[in-house]
């Protein structure tokens, strides 16, 4: 579920150093794509032919070191790890150090981050 704060992290380190994605970067085709919400999930679920569709969201702080989350987006893994690198080593650089700022936002005291997180886990019958 896009949106919670430590999902969005690498995004608005991203955004903060003043990086935009590029044209070249692929998106999921309007007519593909789905609301990512309860309903918009249900939705989905039921036009694929599903039935009693519920779902539930389901949040949790995830506890992770800060440089092992930064470490994926770094090296070029996924959409957020395309445009941190879109402008080369100083565009990762320089949301690098918007991401370290940010981290301390989410410190824990047992010096990892926690990263409150949500999913939306769904099932339904067919």
């Amino acid at each position: 579920m896009p949106g919670t704060p430590g999902q969005a992290l690498i995004g608005r380190a991203a955004e903060a150093a003043g990086l935009t994605r590029p044209e070249w970067l692929a998106t999921v085709d309007h007519e593909h794509n789905f609301p990512r919400t309860r309903e918009g999930l249900g939705t989905l679920l039921e036009a694929v032919g599903l039935a009693d569709v519920h779902s539930e969201a389901l949040a949790w702080d995830h506890r992770v070191g800060a440089e092992d989350w930064w470490a994926g987006p770094a090296a070029g893994v996924a959409a957020i790890g395309q445009l941190v690198n879109s402008r080369g080593p100083a565009g990762v650089a320089a949301a690098k150090r918007e991401y370290d700022t940010l981290c301390t936002e989410f410190a824990a005291d047992d010096g990892r981050l926690a990263l409150p997180h949500v999913a939306l886990p769904a099932r339904g019958s067919r």
